[in-house]
């Protein structure tokens, strides 16, 4: 990372201090964070409430999100950001550039003295689990235009699987331009009640 220019040494005045604290059951290590926290900056967005959500959905189809920083690691990072320290052996480094997938997870990797040299006994299974699967049918009817034969009754439910999977259940939002209607229903100790809307088909 230091050679691709992604990160670089840093020093930066308002580096947490580390020091020792004497408590009774020893000596504890203590990070200032003050100083540190005080030049972060954190966006807030306030949440919609739920009326807002369902005035701006109403009559839409297709809703995405996007995670703007995927993808992003080959750009550069503006002169006021670029301050974000790390700790790493060589000392702290501070990021120059985004990294990919940064706010999905953390890539370790170990290298491997021994090679795969040590291994070689084990090469030889994926050659013999691959012939037991043959054997026990476990590739059976994935043969390319091979003939594929089913009873009725799977027939039939892979008929229906195809109609469900065509045909899903979609939600419904609520529509501000059609009238709602109140559903009242009692027993003998409660009376409950659901708000609902007619669609195009009168359901």
């Amino acid at each position: 990372m230091l050679k691709t220019g992604i990160i670089r040494p840093s020093k930066p005045p308002y580096c947490k201090p580390t020091f020792c604290v004497k408590k009774t059951v020893g000596w504890r290590t203590v990070h200032d964070f003050r100083g540190i926290n005080s030049k972060f900056h954190v966006p807030s967005t306030p949440v919609p409430r739920k009326e807002v959500v369902f005035d701006t959905m109403a009559d839409d189809y297709s809703f995405s999100a996007m995670d703007l920083l995927c993808d992003f690691f080959h750009v550069r990072l503006p002169d006021s950001k670029k301050f974000s320290t790390i700790m790493h052996q060589a000392g702290e480094m501070h990021i120059l550039r985004k990294r990919d997938n940064l706010s999905r997870c953390f890539l370790w990797l170990r290298r491997d003295s021994h090679g795969p040299e040590q291994n070689s006994s084990h090469s030889s299974l994926t050659t013999t689990l691959h012939t037991a699967a043959a054997t026990v049918g476990a590739t059976r009817g994935r043969a390319k235009n091979g003939e594929l034969s089913l009873t009725p009754q799977q027939l039939r439910l892979f008929t229906e699987l195809k109609r469900l999977l065509s045909d899903p259940p979609t939600l419904a939002h609520p529509d501000r331009l059609r009238p709602f209607y109140v559903l009242m229903d009692a027993s003998d100790y409660a009376v409950g009640g659901y708000l609902y809307q007619v669609d195009d088909s009168g359901k």
